[in-house]
C-alpha cells in the first residue's frame, strides 16, 4: 500500500478462538503453525465478489462496496492431511464446531481508501454449548518493501488504548488500536526515505462494533522467529 508502490504492510493473518467445549478447552486456529478453518462444502465455500463500480456487471447486485468478498469458512474439518498435528501435544484437531460468514468492504474514494472493514457472523453449529468464548486476531506484517527479505525482522508493534480528541478539545477518545510498522522506515542506502515507497506508514486493527458493550480487550506481541539485528 498504497497500490503500486511495492510496500508490504501485512503478511498474512486470520483468527484465533477459544472456548470450553464440555469440559474440554479447545482453540481453533486459521494461521500459522496448524490451519483449523477451512472453506465449507460447494458452493457455500467459494468467494463471492461483488462491487459497485459497475452497474451492469453480475457482481453489482447486493453489492455494498467497490471491492466486496464474502468467504464462509468452519473449523469442523478434523484431517491431519489437511490440519496436520498440535506441535505441542501430537493429537488431531478438536473442533469448537464454530462456522464463520466473513465479509470485508473496501472503498477507493480519498476519504476512505486507508481502510477495509471486515463483518463477521459467527456460529455454533454443534450441540454443545460453548462458554468462556474468547476471539482472537492474529496478525503477522512483516512490514517492508516488496521483495526485501531482510526488511520484515525489525517490525515493532503496540496497543493504544486512547487518544486526544481532534475536534473537541480536552476530550480523550477511547480507540482500543492494535498497530505494527517498520522500526525505521526502510531508508535507501545512503539513509535516505522516498516519500510513499519507503515503509513509513503504520498499519493498525480495531474492533468497532460487538454483540455485547463488555469486550475485554488482550493485546499480546511475540518473536516467533529469531534473528541477530544489528
Amino acid at each position: 500500500y498504497p497500490k503500486g508502490y511495492n510496500l508490504n504492510y501485512l503478511s498474512f493473518g486470520g483468527y484465533w478462538i477459544g472456548g470450553i467445549k464440555g469440559r474440554d478447552t479447545l482453540v481453533s486456529t486459521g494461521v500459522e503453525f496448524t490451519n483449523e478453518f477451512m472453506p465449507t462444502y460447494y458452493p457455500d465455500g467459494d468467494i463471492i465478489y461483488r462491487s459497485i463500480k459497475d452497474p451492469e456487471a453480475p457482481e453489482y447486485i447486493d453489492a455494498v462496496s467497490q471491492q466486496d468478498f464474502i468467504a464462509v469458512f468452519a473449523d469442523t474439518l478434523s484431517d491431519p492431511f489437511y490440519n496436520g498435528y498440535d506441535y505441542l501435544t501430537g493429537r488431531i484437531h478438536l473442533p469448537l464446531g464454530i462456522k464463520i460468514t466473513q465479509r470485508s468492504y473496501a472503498w477507493g474514494y480519498d476519504y476512505a481508501e486507508d481502510f477495509i472493514i471486515f463483518d463477521c457472523e459467527l456460529v455454533n453449529m454443534d450441540f454443545n454449548r460453548l462458554k468462556n468464548m474468547y476471539i482472537g486476531i492474529f496478525m503477522d506484517n512483516d512490514c517492508s518493501r516488496e521483495n526485501n527479505y531482510t526488511g520484515f525482522n525489525d517490525d515493532i508493534c503496540g496497543f493504544r488504548r486512547t487518544a486526544q480528541s481532534r475536534y473537541i478539545p480536552g476530550l480523550i477518545d477511547t480507540i482500543n488500536v492494535a498497530w505494527a510498522a517498520d522500526n525505521n522506515g526502510d531508508p535507501d542506502e545512503v539513509g535516505k526515505f522516498h516519500g510513499d515507497y519507503s515503509t513509513t506508514s503504520i498499519i493498525a486493527t480495531r474492533i468497532l462494533r460487538a454483540p455485547t458493550d463488555s469486550i475485554n480487550y488482550s493485546f499480546n506481541w511475540w518473536v516467533s522467529n529469531i534473528y541477530n539485528i544489528e
